[in-house]
Parts: C-alpha cells; sequence; structure tokens
C-alpha cells in the first residue's frame, strides 16, 4: 500500500475538522470504521494526518474491535505506529473493554414508566439537538446497551431498522425503547413516527423482541406513544409487569395528541 498517498500535501485539507463535525452531527455508529478509528488517532498524533494509518489498522485487525483488542506489540508491528500510538491505541481498548465489563447491578433498570423517563431524559441534559437514541432492555428489566441511532427529526429508514436488530441480536435483548428529543415544550409525536414504529414491531417480532416503548422527550414535558397510539403489544403487555403506571403527562393532553393524529 502506498502510504504517501495517503498522506500528500493538500489531500485531506480541512478533513480532521469534517470529520469531527460529521462525528457531532451524525454519531459514531454512523461513520465506517476507520474514521471511527482516525478519530482516536487524533488524541495521540494531534496534526499529522492519520488517515492513511487507520486504513492500515482496519486492514490489518478487520474492525474496530480488532483494532481495539490488539496487544501493543501487534498495533507497534503496523508500519508507521510507534511506541506512543501503540500504548495509546492499547490503553483505549482497556478502557472500552472495562466499561464494557461494568456489573450488571449497577447499570441502570427499567421497571415503570417513571424510570424510563428519568433514564430518556437523562441522555440529552447536555446536547438540546433533535436526536433519537435506542436502550435495550435483557428479560430482567436491566438496560443492557444504549445509543445514538440518529441526529434529525425523521430517525426510522431500513438502514437504522437493521442497526437496530443487529444490536439486540448482540445484547440478547428483550426488549427495545425508542427515544426521541424534540425541542418543543409539547414534543407531539409525527404521524410517521408511528408509521415507523410499527414497521420496527414487525421487524423485531421475527427475532423475538417487541418495543417496550417510543418516548418523547421535549423542552418542558415527556409523553410516552404508548399513550397515545397502537404501537404493537410489549412482550409484558399483559402480563404482571405493568410499564404503564406512571403517566408523564395529562389525560386531556393525551387526547389532544391522539386526536391530531388522527386516531
Amino acid at each position: 500500500m502506498d502510504y504517501e498517498n495517503f498522506s500528500a500535501p493538500g489531500a485531506h485539507e480541512g478533513h480532521r475538522e469534517r470529520l469531527k463535525k460529521r462525528a457531532w452531527e451524525e454519531g459514531l455508529l454512523n461513520l465506517p470504521p476507520h474514521e471511527v478509528i482516525e478519530l482516536i488517532l487524533y488524541y495521540s498524533i494531534p496534526r499529522q494526518n492519520v488517515n492513511g494509518l487507520a486504513h492500515a489498522l482496519i486492514n490489518r485487525f478487520g474492525s474496530i474491535q480488532g483494532v481495539l483488542n490488539a496487544s501493543y506489540d501487534d498495533l507497534f508491528s503496523v508500519m508507521g505506529i510507534g511506541h506512543s500510538v501503540s500504548k495509546s491505541l492499547n490503553a483505549f481498548g482497556r478502557a472500552v473493554n472495562a466499561y464494557r465489563n461494568v456489573p450488571r447491578e449497577v447499570m441502570p433498570a427499567i421497571l415503570n414508566r417513571s424510570d424510563a423517563i428519568k433514564y430518556a431524559s437523562s441522555l440529552f441534559e447536555n446536547d438540546r439537538r433533535a436526536q433519537t437514541w435506542i436502550a435495550l432492555v435483557n428479560s430482567g428489566g436491566v438496560i443492557a446497551y444504549s445509543g445514538r441511532v440518529f441526529t434529525g427529526a425523521m430517525w426510522y429508514n431500513e438502514r437504522v431498522r437493521m442497526y437496530i436488530i443487529e444490536r439486540v441480536l448482540s445484547y440478547n435483548a428483550h426488549e427495545v425503547i425508542v427515544i426521541s428529543r424534540r425541542g418543543l415544550d409539547m414534543p407531539k409525536p409525527f404521524d410517521l413516527d408511528i408509521v415507523s414504529l410499527k414497521e420496527l414491531t414487525e421487524a423485531l417480532k421475527m427475532v423475538d423482541a417487541y418495543i417496550l416503548d417510543y418516548i418523547v422527550i421535549g423542552k418542558t414535558k415527556n409523553i410516552s406513544m404508548r399513550q397515545v397510539a397502537d404501537i404493537g403489544n410489549s412482550r409484558y403487555e399483559s402480563g404482571a409487569k405493568s410499564f404503564f403506571m406512571n403517566e408523564s403527562i395529562e389525560i386531556e393532553e393525551v387526547k389532544e395528541i391522539s386526536e391530531n393524529l388522527h386516531l
């Protein structure tokens, strides 16, 4: 591989700032693997073009996970990777693995709507953009995974659907909570939200998973889609576990939203 082409003067002018902007606006989940590695390399190589090194690492180890799980010696054997970068990548990988192995008992549990609303609201304390996250819940009600899937108001497409299903299978999740932030005092859901949720519900049935709820977070109020629309049955909807005991908005407001959605 000709690394000189990756580092040619002017070939990637402004690339760092564009990549950082995309990571902020779109989230890491929507970036190709080598660009995620590029962002990590920025911390140990503050000025040099690292696009070629990122490509070389992905080519050698096959994936982001492969790079972060690589030993110091294996990283150092890659052309262009010195002692400092090898140590930084190895330390970053060990930190990620340590976080991944946080004991279950300290992870948040979702036992009712109040828990879900509190958790959902905490995701956006320092980020006021319109965006959508998912939280995957296991059979014990514990959150096994959470992450942003889209930045913007319209959150659902085929790529997002496949991403959610892949995560459900990877984390052996039983329930999916979809969480959107809308910059409105009364965060009314869109008609398209209902269509999207119904499509996602049908797709999740194929992997024996269900939508627990769709929560829309506004400036001052929050709503649960299950309060205002039929989005398919939850696994526990007819069981002893009641997810719908705690209301987040008044009954009259639920009625108003339902009427506006033509339900």
